[in-house]
């Protein structure tokens, strides 16, 4: 079987696992490049989970200090499911674990696949290759751009492929970016 028809099948079962709901993925760097990174996750968490009804939350389930914090703080009624490498565990001490891959490739194809929304916090190659195969799909992407995001100098591509949603103006899409926001 070939990586692509291992990760279409693999969608299909974590959907299915999943049920029909909205997935929210949380796309992090791997560590916190900020010091005020775990505040931000813990806060996140905290406040989607008590705010959002029928969603499930989804983390890539990659050794991430981010994600961690994130998994953490959810509470243990939030559906959270943390997609892993066949015979890995997340070990985020919350949600559940499901294999969505034999190979590192194949689970962040699922990732990148099962979404339909993607928070993405931090920066790095590997989040902008897996939000711009998300935004492919027309899955919204929510981009935290500051200090704990995403730069927009460091990668032009990302903001070509994640467009101001219409109800935030562009003075508000534009603080996103700035350095002390």
């Amino acid at each position: 079987k070939s990586p692509e028809e291992e990760a279409k099948e693999r969608v299909k079962d974590v959907e299915s696992k999943i049920g029909p709901c909205v997935r929210i993925c949380i796309l992090c760097s791997s560590d916190f490049d900020h010091r005020d990174s775990e505040v931000l996750m813990a806060s996140l968490a905290t406040s989607l989970c008590t705010t959002l009804d029928d969603v499930a939350f989804v983390t890539d389930g990659l050794p991430s200090e981010a994600q961690k914090a994130f998994a953490r703080h959810c509470s243990r009624t939030s559906r959270l499911f943390n997609l892993v490498q066949k015979g890995e565990c997340s070990n985020y001490g919350n949600g559940e674990d499901f294999e969505a891959g034999d190979t590192l490739a194949v689970q962040r194809k699922v990732f990148s696949e099962v979404g339909d929304i993607y928070i993405t916090v931090g920066g790095g190659q590997g989040i902008v290759q897996e939000t711009l195969d998300a935004s492919v799909r027309k899955a919204r992407i929510v981009p935290l751009m500051s200090r704990h995001g995403v730069r927009v100098d460091q990668f032009a591509d990302l903001v070509d492929a994640v467009p101001r949603p219409h109800v935030i103006d562009a003075m508000q899409w534009n603080h996103l970016n700035e350095k002390d926001t």
